[in-house]
């Protein structure tokens, strides 16, 4: 699905779609974690597990 977004929908998203499309969960959440501590993160969607464990890591 993150593939086929429009040009649109990816101007304002962090993590890039690099560490949004990998396969290994736990490299993924460490990225994702110390990619978005930098950022002014203002809403967060995706599915729910994903997010409370990205949630977990980044109050670590």
């Amino acid at each position: 699905m993150l593939q086929n977004m429009p040009f649109y929908g990816n101007l304002l998203r962090t993590p890039d779609l690099s560490i949004a499309l990998m396969d290994e969960w736990e490299e993924k959440i460490e990225r994702m974690a110390s990619t978005v501590i930098h950022e002014n993160v203002t809403n967060i969607a995706g599915v729910p597990t994903g997010r409370s464990c990205l949630s977990s890591a980044s109050s670590n």
